[in-house]
């Protein structure tokens, strides 16, 4: 990987934060940032499509596209080219990072899915943590949303608390632009194309979390170029719980769109004690990176292990 240092945000962004520790300075009436759901496409929202299969997607008899994934059963969006569609083919999505992500969980941690989808990791993620522990899953696309509360109740979780709201850096209102191929492209600026759009409720999950009582153990973060906004809603839970641990999806590109420089987003983090791990999902590696060394354009995942603790 080069070690570059990303450029500041070209232009004015759409959605700004609004403080200016994790990035940018505050822009002029800016609206609150947001997550969204797990995923990966072009940047103009349209996914690209997955290798053909023997077993077509969606199913062509009609019927309900349901997956075995590690032993949970997942119900599938037969209109969704990405996830669902990787799921159909290989029962499996970011393999590397779900071993790593798993393999961090205990029976009775508490876990947050911030961007749920359709639910992969929250549903092994609660199956992992199990009886004893809790998971918190927000999903603010309400199609994905139905489709995540199917899948909690299909496998019987009853420790899964599900919101249908964002999470980032305040509490708000905002405008959610959807992408009808790809559903975990959805985000919350316009990157043109005529998406259609709703309104989302955003929390900031400081608040959400201290009202919900308890420590976190690992927040996974997957929101489409929001995660710096979403990590500025819960600065006072990384800096007060050292056992906590992330996962955090990486799109400069899109972060910088939002108003961020990664360098500074996630260079906070590293000044926190955290480190940087540059998770490979082609290659199956995970490995130490600096934040001066994260790529400008290329899209990844970073983990970031527990400091300590609780």
């Amino acid at each position: 990987m080069r070690s570059v240092k990303p450029p500041c945000p070209r232009g004015a962004a759409i959605f700004l934060a609004a403080v200016t520790l994790w990035g940018c300075p505050k822009a002029p009436d800016p609206a609150p940032d947001v997550a969204q759901p797990d995923g990966a496409g072009a940047d103009n929202g349209e996914a690209p499509t997955p290798t053909e299969t023997s077993r077509p997607f969606p199913p062509p008899d009609g019927s309900t596209p349901i997956v075995d994934v590690r032993g949970s059963s997942l119900e599938l969006n037969p209109d969704d080219n990405m996830l669902s569609a990787a799921l159909w083919r290989d029962a499996v999505w970011e393999e590397k990072q779900t071993e790593l992500l798993l393999a961090q969980l205990e029976p009775g941690d508490t876990f947050v899915d911030v961007g749920a989808n359709l639910g992969y990791y929250t549903v092994l993620a609660a199956k992992k943590v199990g009886a004893t522990g809790r998971v918190f899953a927000f999903e603010p696309d309400p199609e994905s949303f139905a489709l995540l509360k199917r899948n909690v109740a299909r496998n019987g979780l009853d420790q899964v608390v599900l919101e249908n709201k964002a999470a980032g850096a305040t509490h708000g209102t905002l405008r959610l632009f959807l992408s009808t191929a790809n559903r975990g492209d959805h985000r919350v600026y316009d990157p043109g194309g005529g998406r259609t759009s709703v309104e989302v409720e955003v929390v900031a999950l400081d608040a959400y979390l201290a009202a919900a009582g308890g420590n976190v153990d690992f927040a996974k973060i997957d929101t489409r170029g929001a995660e710096c906004a979403v990590l500025e809603g819960m600065k006072t839970t990384i800096a007060t719980q050292p056992q906590l641990a992330l996962s955090l999806a990486y799109y400069p590109r899109f972060v910088e769109a939002m108003g961020y420089t990664p360098s500074v987003c996630f260079g906070a983090l590293a000044d926190q004690g955290f480190k940087l791990e540059w998770i490979d999902d082609d290659a199956g590696t995970v490995a130490s990176v600096e934040t001066a060394a994260l790529s400008p354009t290329q899209d990844g995942a970073l983990l970031l292990r527990a400091r300590g603790p609780s």
